[in-house]
């Protein structure tokens, strides 16, 4: 075999081995054969029961590597001065979503600043997406609309005529209309046609993302603000104002005693951890918790928005939420009054078929009583035409 020959049988087996090999010319009468590990930081260990790579001059006398040009290392590198150590030169389980691929050495002292910016063109399709869902449910809630030929709901209308559905679109319509400091859905290249369904301008949204792509997020998404950074938010609720004073209140040890909201008392209770503001049950700050970092007294003014995602998620949730969404709630009542139907036309079905069966053996008396009647007569008729007979 030639070094190419054994080269590419070391290679075929390389899934297995680990190793591979490549066959480096040197001069024009001489070749070496390179052996290497497939993965970094991997070693290679050495079986030759039949002498073959000690005669090729691979190993010597003792079973290690004639000339070992560098022996197998990890790969070691630092983000953010932090060390860190892989067994492969392809690094993804270091910072989520990204892959480092090490290709070579950096000088001493040299560092390689990686600059990480959005996928945009993952926005982007979040856009489009959002704009099919929407025209998707605009064709569904005016099914719920048609009418037969006939002038009545068709087959397809099950909530035909339900002030849900109409309730529903107007919501749904209202979150549409959200904007926050001027910023709309024209804005990002969103409109409704003449029939009332979504497009989108392509030209406008990639404007934007490649302006100023936080504009989207806050178009769509939840965000809040507060006048103090002692005061974050922990969890929200979805009733609260859109803008509302926290006047909290600590004790002479700088201990969070409690809170009130545009001076109303009886809203917020402080968390066990004695850092946490929670919002009563039963009132417009259900759901809310915030967390106070501060050490003294002071007035806090919170405003949140809910944008167009976060108002039509809220929307969706309170109308098929399966304990008492509005949808949920008027098909379970539907359902109930099909079951209700059913019943009584099984009822009624029933007693069909009683009174049928009724019916039959009424009138198989009659029909015996008739048979009985006819047989009767016929034995009369015939007695009275004997008897006429011996008159004559």
């Amino acid at each position: 075999m030639s070094l190419s020959d054994i080269a590419s049988a070391i290679n075929n087996q390389s899934s297995t081995s680990g190793v591979k090999a490549t066959v480096l010319k040197v001069s024009d009468s001489s070749s070496e054969l390179i052996l290497t590990t497939a993965d970094t930081g991997q070693t290679i260990s050495v079986s030759d029961t039949d002498g073959i790579l000690k005669n090729m001059g691979v190993i010597d006398d003792k079973g290690a590597f004639a000339d070992e040009l560098q022996a197998s290392q990890q790969a070691k590198f630092t983000i953010d001065d932090v060390s860190i150590t892989r067994s492969s030169n392809e690094i993804d389980d270091v910072i989520d979503g990204m892959t480092f691929y090490l290709t070579g050495t950096t000088g001493q002292g040299e560092s390689v600043t990686v600059e990480v910016d959005q996928n945009l063109s993952d926005i982007k399709s979040a856009v489009s997406s959002f704009v099919d869902a929407y025209n998707a449910y605009r064709k569904w809630a005016l099914t719920q609309q048609e009418t037969s030929s006939s002038g009545g709901a068709s087959s397809d209308s099950a909530l035909f005529g339900d002030s849900t559905i109409r309730a529903i679109n107007q919501q749904v319509a209202s979150a549409l209309t959200f904007s926050l400091n001027d910023v709309s859905m024209s804005s990002i290249g969103l409109s409704l046609d003449e029939n009332n369904e979504l497009v989108l301008d392509e030209d406008t949204l990639n404007n934007v993302l490649n302006s100023d792509p936080s504009t989207i997020q806050k178009l769509f998404s939840y965000t809040y603000e507060s006048s103090s950074s002692d005061l974050g938010i922990l969890y929200r609720g979805s009733n609260a104002p859109s803008s509302f004073k926290l006047d909290v209140t600590v004790d002479s040890s700088g201990n969070l005693t409690g809170a009130t909201v545009d001076g109303q008392s009886g809203l917020f209770t402080v968390t066990s951890t004695g850092h946490g503001l929670k919002g009563v049950a039963g009132t417009a700050y259900e759901g809310y918790t915030f967390v106070y970092n501060g050490s003294t007294s002071q007035s806090i003014t919170v405003t949140q928005a809910s944008g167009i995602a976060e108002q039509l998620y809220n929307i969706t949730d309170a109308a098929i939420n399966d304990s008492d969404g509005s949808i949920t709630t008027v098909v379970t009542s539907l359902q109930d009054k099909d079951d209700d139907y059913q019943d009584q036309i099984d009822t009624i079905t029933d007693r069909a078929d009683t009174y049928k069966q009724n019916l039959k053996t009424r009138y198989a008396k009659i029909q015996a009583k008739i048979s009985t009647a006819q047989s009767t007569l016929d034995y009369l008729s015939a007695l009275l035409d004997s008897q006429n007979s011996s008159s004559s």
